[in-house]
């Protein structure tokens, strides 16, 4: 790899939220959280028991805040696991973050290589320069 790229892993889809956490699974928010201004953190309660944390995308956090998103819909939203960056140590940690549908990677072949056509504007038209 180019050594100006930043090595990383593509995102992965999990699931929907309500596929991870199960029947009878829970979320937890605190009401701090919610409050401020940063990306929400979801404490999260399997219907197994186990227990976890994920962060809500910006603007998942915007439409939970605003309420322009129903606990319901938030349950519908894809799980996306992606890994960071490698720290000092050489170490890389794996994140989950609740997103909205449409926001996850989409491939993209390299293909033929196409001169941008640009558009071109005369400012005479557009300006009035007398």
């Amino acid at each position: 790899m180019l050594e100006y790229l930043a090595q990383s892993t593509p995102q992965v889809v999990v699931g929907k939220l309500v596929d991870v956490l199960g029947q009878g699974g829970k979320i937890f928010i605190s009401p701090t959280n919610f409050a401020g201004t940063k990306r929400i953190m979801l404490n999260l309660r399997t219907a197994a028991g186990q227990n976890g944390n994920v962060f809500c995308s910006p603007a998942v956090s915007k439409h939970l805040r605003e309420k322009t998103m129903s606990t319901g819909q938030l349950l519908g939203m894809p799980l996306v696991e992606s890994t960071t960056n490698k720290d000092e140590e050489g170490k890389t940690t794996v994140i989950y973050t609740v997103t909205l549908p449409g926001t996850e990677l989409v491939e993209l072949p390299v293909g033929e290589l196409k001169e941008w056509q640009g558009t071109l504007i005369n400012f005479e038209e557009v300006l009035d320069l007398s």
